[in-house]
């Protein structure tokens, strides 16, 4: 497996699609956009004071 390089440029993802349960997040990694999609109840919510 290869190594986990840490990504330090402006980080930006949009909530490109949606249902009732899920949203995809679509962003560009190394030229080449991607869609995750995040489910009802896998997303944990952080204020603005924690850093993320």
């Amino acid at each position: 497996m290869g190594a986990i390089r840490q990504h330090t440029g402006a980080r930006e993802a949009v909530a490109a699609r949606w249902t009732p349960h899920a949203v995809g997040i679509e962003f560009k990694v190394a030229g080449t956009m991607q869609r995750c999609w995040v489910w009802e109840g896998a997303v944990e919510g952080l204020s603005e004071e924690s850093g993320g």
